[in-house]
């Protein structure tokens, strides 16, 4: 998975911070 990618969606969902459990939830699905 390219850094870019995940920075991007970071930008994109900044109230879904992969610090939280909804976050990582989240970004797992994005991730998939």
């Amino acid at each position: 998975l390219c850094f870019d990618l995940i920075q991007e969606w970071i930008v994109n969902n900044p109230k879904a911070s992969i610090c939280t459990y909804e976050g990582v939830q989240d970004f797992q699905d994005t991730a998939i």
